[in-house]
């Protein structure tokens, strides 16, 4: 992951090389999904206002995408609701400010030559100049198909907080909508949910009852065995491969075994797709193992 806002760098085009350090809680977002916006938001900036006459108070802004440009419409979302800057791509640190104690403020009067090149007017408008121009449309909002996370926690919560109008339309079978895993990322927007079980059916965030699966927390999915692997049980990609194993023993008949049954040839030909457990799910796994066989004992002393 990489900050939101980046550190500027003259190589890369920016007035200066010293940004102010990154604090504590910045949004986080994917480094790979930023690289590839931060190379093309300058101009789709541009484009945007040349398309609505640089008149975006009077117009509503729809973002969109599909799988990764979901992801980058994501992204944009956030970089534009507060306005759109055309004197950048996406969001650069601010150069560090003066020390608070500057003895030439002591001594020089504004329109001293002491305290600086040129006179206090043109300091403050070359301030002015510095200053962004600020493009609001009348409003912004977000609708993505099947996009990935983008970013943390903090970024949701930005992003949260800077649209209303924001749906993630996802399908419940989608493996791209569950990555990445870990560091913290996290879904922005209200999820749209579309199963497929024998009749169509949408579940709304925040309309209908009930969690959403995709905002899990790390600890959460952890407990539900859904964070080391998408192949863990339960998964939508496990089901897949259920279904697969289902219409192969179809294809080919029972199975050839006389002495396993037709569950343990499947769980057999499942364990192919599964990679080794982690260390702490074997030990859960042994430990719930152990449980088992000592309730089962204690069931026999009782009888």
């Amino acid at each position: 992951m990489t900050p939101w806002s980046r550190a500027a760098s003259k190589d890369l085009g920016d007035d200066h090389d010293e940004s102010v350090p990154e604090a504590l809680g910045d949004p986080k977002v994917h480094a790979g999904f930023r690289g590839a916006l931060d190379s093309i938001a300058l101009r789709l900036k541009q484009l945007v206002l040349a398309a609505v006459e640089d008149e975006p108070q009077r117009y509503d802004l729809e973002l969109t995408g599909h799988s990764l440009g979901g992801a980058l419409a994501t992204l944009f979302a956030l970089d534009v609701a507060g306005g759109v800057d055309v004197t950048r791509a996406l969001p650069v640190r601010p150069r560090v400010g003066r020390s608070w104690f500057d003895p030439r403020s002591i001594f020089a009067s504004p329109s001293s030559s002491f305290a600086g090149s040129g006179s206090g007017s043109s300091s403050s408008s070359s301030s002015q100049k510095m200053k962004a121009p600020k493009n609001i449309f009348r409003s912004v909002s977000l609708v993505t198909f099947g996009s990935p996370r983008a970013g943390d926690g903090a970024f949701a919560a930005a992003l949260d907080g800077a649209i209303q109008k924001s749906f993630r339309v996802v399908n419940d079978q989608d493996i791209i909508a569950r990555l990445p895993r870990g560091f913290s990322y996290n879904h922005a927007g209200r999820t749209v949910l579309v199963a497929d079980s024998g009749d169509l059916s949408l579940w709304v965030e925040g309309k209908d009852s009930g969690d959403c699966p995709l905002k899990l927390t790390d600890a959460a999915r952890r407990d539900a065995n859904l964070m080391t692997s998408p192949l863990a049980e339960g998964s939508a990609l496990m089901a897949l491969i259920d279904k697969a194993l289902v219409a192969t023993d179809d294809a080919v008949g029972p199975s050839s075994s006389r002495h396993e049954s037709p569950q343990a040839t499947k769980t057999k030909k499942k364990a192919d797709f599964l990679p080794p457990s982690p260390p702490w799910q074997q030990q859960q796994q042994q430990q719930q193992t152990d449980d088992d066989d000592d309730d089962d004992d204690a069931s026999l002393l009782e009888k």
